[in-house]
């Protein structure tokens, strides 16, 4: 019984699901006076590190979840497609500058508009928003491991009818 095509397609499709995503990074807006109001999350690999105003757009954005917590008014979709966010990408990790347009939602349902570095429209007008960046480690898509079990199944199968 010879299983090594089946051991190297075990160790490929492992090192495939571990370097199936990126990093993931968190920008995450703080009010002074209310708490958190939401965050951002991009792909780590879309930011350009040596450019201090990178335009970022709604298309590239992961997730988007952000909540009024005056008014309830819940925010989890993108804004247009050609508005999105600007970053400062060349300090450890990037920094949120400001906005262009809406990053979630719209102007009819009270979306999100960053403004400046330290402002955000989520229903209510809140100033004095900090902004913090956290990495989010990557985790495998459960699509790959399905694929991975998969193909472990027909390298069986092939090894199986070998041996008749």
């Amino acid at each position: 019984m010879k299983l090594t095509p089946l051991a190297t397609a075990l160790v490929l499709g492992v090192a495939a699901c571990a370097n199936a995503n990126a990093d993931t990074l968190r920008f995450t807006a703080t009010s002074g006076s209310v708490g958190v109001l939401g965050f951002i999350e991009y792909d780590s690999s879309i930011f350009n590190t040596g450019s201090s105003y990178q335009l970022v757009l709604n298309s590239e954005l992961i997730a988007i979840d952000f909540t009024d917590p005056i008014s309830g008014l819940h925010v989890d979709t993108a804004g247009g497609a050609f508005e999105g966010t600007f970053f400062n990408g060349t300090g450890a990790l990037p920094t949120v500058v400001g906005g262009l347009g809406f990053t979630g939602g719209d102007a009819t349902s009270g979306g999100v508009w960053i403004y400046g570095t330290n402002g955000v429209l989520v229903g209510t007008d809140y100033a004095n928003v900090n902004w913090s960046t956290t990495m989010v480690s990557a985790v495998p898509e459960p699509e790959n491991y399905a694929l991975l079990l998969a193909g472990l199944g027909v390298l069986g199968f092939i090894v199986r009818r070998r041996r008749k």
